[in-house]
């Protein structure tokens, strides 16, 4: 005889499932555990992050990019919001140099965290972690208004949480941090507007696609593409098109016309963002952008998310009211990556998929439910275990920025054959030049034959062509894999 699983007690109010009989004290025990789960994983991010608040910048991709927007912060503060065009007109080193090829809201809010809490490492990190706590309730809230149970629900918002993406990135004021929190937030007002439409979920889903289109070019894309989908079943069925499906595809239009007059402003025109895109679209190999992309499914999620957004492919064919939310964020996310595959070598450019892990998660988590098994409790086990897990090594710093500041103490330039950068010249307070080839090198052993050059060795061998001899013998201090050479020492060495 099939055994028949335990009743359930944790499904939210109004959900399908038939009557139920009272919940006794155990179930709602239970459901109120499950329902912790977002403020739980909210204190332990934040306490995750709390040490690495303060830390130099560094050659990490969290150092190069909350240092940009810093720098951005800064130019407000000295030059005012409207002279710096909110911070992208930046002074680096000694001059002006425009950086503006994204939508404007990362930088507005560095610029309002360098002015309300002090031009800080800190304030600038702690303006990302905002932005991460709040991806938890709205992911919390998504999953809720695709009619999950709270048990799965806590689940898919656990798988999420706890990827690199969320414990590694999260303090990293970048587009894709600032956008989470929209991301998960359209999905959510976009899923409980398809249940039930108004002119008020309406308006929020406009304002919300608009708010997402401001933060990041996956963003005015997303909400683009769901706007399009609702248009076009639409026609399909031959009916008018939702409030909801009008007003975020208005969001959409506003939030690309608000970012290409960004540019135009802060640039003098889009000249310099269609350079851009003609880099990022880049001629790398097919098959080397294949494998880069398998990879940073698995750095950018962990083996535990990837699992859970593999089970989102496989299970969401059996809740045709998710198609499209999971349909639009993966075709956007694939497309972007595809389109400007030279710039998806940067991991975080796919935090969109991070839906899907979410997806998978509560998907597994309501199969396993149905289970005389005690399946769900173990499933959160195992969600925890990437809590477990040191930062992924793309985040990890060694404070290599100490190399950096030494180097400049009593020298007007920084010099190294890495990229050095915003994060170099936030700490040391100098113009940084970066070596790329020989002749620089040389140039700068002619001319300040004393001078330290920043450099590790697989820098140098990029400049070179060639594996690069140890700086050991030749280094008046080491930093990590960091080393300090004077550059005629390094010159002849190397070169």
């Amino acid at each position: 005889m099939r055994a028949t699983p335990a009743p359930d007690f944790d499904s939210p109010a109004g959900a399908d499932d038939g009557p139920r009989p009272a919940a006794p004290r155990v179930g709602r025990r239970a459901a109120i555990g499950w329902r912790l789960v977002p403020l739980a994983l909210s204190v332990l991010l934040v306490l995750l992050s709390a040490g690495r608040l303060d830390r130099p910048f560094g050659p990490t991709y969290e150092g190069f990019n909350t240092a940009v927007w810093a720098t951005g912060a800064q130019t407000v503060r000295t030059h005012g919001w409207v002279e710096s065009r909110l911070g992208a007109r930046a002074v680096r080193g000694d001059e002006v140099r425009p950086y503006a090829h994204h939508p404007a809201l990362t930088q507005v809010v560095a610029a309002a965290a360098g002015t309300v809490l002090g031009d800080h490492r800190w304030a600038y990190r702690l303006a990302a972690l905002a932005f991460s706590v709040a991806a938890v309730w709205t992911c919390w809230g998504w999953l809720g208004a695709c009619r999950f149970r709270d048990g799965p629900r806590a689940l898919g918002v656990l798988a999420a949480v706890g990827t690199p993406l969320v414990r590694g990135y999260g303090v990293m004021l970048n587009m894709e941090i600032v956008w989470l929190p929209l991301l998960f937030g359209l999905l959510w007002v976009w899923q409980a507007a398809e249940r039930a439409p108004s002119r008020r979920s309406a308006t929020v889903c406009g304002a919300v696609a608009l708010a997402g289109g401001l933060a990041a070019h996956q963003g005015i894309l997303l909400a683009g593409t769901l706007g399009m989908l609702g248009l076009a079943r639409a026609v399909t069925a031959r009916r008018r098109p939702q409030p909801h499906e009008l007003s975020t595809s208005a969001g959409a239009v506003v939030g690309g016309l608000a970012f290409l007059g960004w540019v135009a402003w802060a640039n003098g025109g889009l000249g310099v963002l269609w350079r851009q895109a003609g880099v990022r679209v880049g001629a790398r190999s097919w098959a080397d952008w294949v494998l880069v992309q398998a990879e940073h499914l698995v750095v950018l999620f962990g083996v535990v998310g990837t699992a859970a957004l593999l089970g989102a492919a496989v299970l969401v064919r059996r809740r045709p009211e998710l198609w499209a939310a999971a349909g639009a964020t993966f075709a956007v996310t694939a497309a972007y990556a595809t389109v400007f595959r030279d710039g998806a070598w940067h991991p975080y450019w796919n935090a969109g998929l991070v839906v899907l892990v979410a997806l998978g998660a509560a998907l597994v988590a309501d199969v396993a439910r149905r289970s005389p098994l005690p399946l769900v409790p173990l499933l959160a086990l195992l969600g925890a275990v990437p809590f477990l897990a040191g930062l992924p090594g793309t985040q990890r710093s060694d404070d290599h920025v100490a190399a950096v500041v030494a180097a400049g103490r009593d020298q007007p330039v920084v010099y190294g054959t890495v990229l050095l950068g915003d994060w170099a010249i936030y700490e040391s307070g100098r113009p940084v030049e970066t070596l790329a080839d020989c002749d620089a090198l040389r140039r700068v052993a002619r001319t300040e034959p004393e001078v330290l050059v920043v450099a590790s060795e697989a820098s140098l061998g990029q400049v070179i062509g060639r594996p690069a001899p140890s700086l050991e013998h030749v280094a008046r201090a080491t930093y990590g894999e960091l080393a300090l050479v004077p550059a005629d020492e390094l010159a002849g060495t190397a070169c």
